[in-house]
């Protein structure tokens, strides 16, 4: 068997460690993509988990009787009866 000459052996080794190189080079790169990407959905998520902790705020003041109160004065001219207004129904007991 014949044997390579050094200048060729050095040859390989160089190409074999830039090509390593490149390998890891392009492996960090998509790392970096799906970490990129990762941060993003984080972003979105927690724009989202604000915007869902908003519109829970939003149905609890909805659903308050101060609220409900104010918005029947204001749109329906409704008010709460005065004493000689209120009539208490009897039912029948059983």
């Amino acid at each position: 068997m014949k044997r390579l000459p050094t200048g060729v052996k050095v040859a390989f080794a160089i190409s074999a460690f830039l090509g390593s190189l490149t390998l890891v080079a392009w492996r960090q790169g998509q790392a970096y993509l799906v970490m990129s990407e990762l941060d993003d959905l984080r972003t979105e998520r927690s724009l989202a988990e604000a915007e869902a902790a908003e519109l829970s705020q939003r149905i609890r003041l909805h659903e308050s009787d101060a609220w409900i109160i104010e918005q029947a004065a204001a749109r329906l001219g409704m008010r709460h009866p005065t004493g000689d207004e209120v009539r208490i129904l009897k039912g029948d007991d059983q």
